[in-house]
């Protein structure tokens, strides 16, 4: 495994396909062997994920399993096999992971992609609780939209089912989502406020690993902010919002 040396350290990149077990156990070997050194494992940041863009009606199973695969079953994985090396840390030892807020409210569309990160938050909520005993502190992102390159394969899943004849009754709604969206990032002072630069995630996450007594759960981004009062608002008034998507 090669060394790439940065300002602060050491950085030992490994390999993963968080949806193979035969991977999560040879990067599990990889991190044991480093910790073999007098190094101890501090954090597991759960950051991997897939987005799915598509009318509920025509989801294929295949895919919204998938998507389960990457988002809900992976971080599960991941936390069993690590869990054991990371209680044994003499540090700080703390489990991040990456929600969304779309777990708040649910757009037109992101029904998939939505469920997998309630399932990933009532999960994060249970293993707070339950490693409380051992000292391990778990923390969930709840990032709003984000600049970064998942927007662009969103972007690409709205044009597919615009042009698949199959779900032409959708094609209406989602060329106006698909074009706003394109529009806006098309120009830069609206992108700057629909899009939450991916650094303050980052924060978040070090904030995450660092501080003594890390949040529970961190809302990034102004729409994150707005998203979470909706829990509070009747279905109604809700759908009503929803509906000028």
């Amino acid at each position: 495994m090669d060394e790439h040396t940065s300002e602060d350290g050491i950085i030992f990149p490994v390999m993963l396909d968080v949806t193979r077990e035969d991977n999560i156990d040879e990067a599990y070997e990889e991190v044991e062997h480093l910790c073999g050194e007098g190094r101890n494992l501090v954090a597991l940041i759960n950051n991997a994920g897939m987005q799915q863009i598509t009318p509920m009606e025509y989801v294929p199973l295949d895919a919204m399993k998938f998507a389960f695969d990457v988002n809900v079953f992976a971080p599960v994985a991941l936390v069993q096999k690590f869990l054991p090396m990371l209680k044994k840390s003499e540090s700080a030892r703390r489990i991040i992971n990456i929600g969304s807020a779309s777990s708040f409210l649910t757009p037109p569309f992101y029904g998939v992609y939505a469920s997998t990160k309630v399932a990933l938050e009532t999960i994060n909520d249970a293993l707070r609780v339950e490693l409380n005993q051992f000292n391990v502190s778990v923390s969930l992102l709840q990032p709003g939209s984000t600049s970064t390159e998942i927007e662009g394969k969103m972007l690409a899943q709205a044009k597919a089912i615009i042009e698949d004849d199959s779900q032409i009754d959708y094609a209406p709604r989602m060329f106006r989502m698909s074009h706003a969206l394109e529009w806006l990032s098309g120009y830069p002072p609206l992108a700057h406020l629909l899009f939450t630069d991916v650094k303050y995630t980052t924060q978040a996450i070090v904030d995450a690993l660092e501080s003594e007594r890390p949040k529970t759960k961190y809302i990034v981004g102004w729409d994150a902010e707005v998203f979470k009062f909706a829990v509070f608002l009747p279905d109604r008034i809700v759908d009503w919002v929803l509906g000028f998507l």
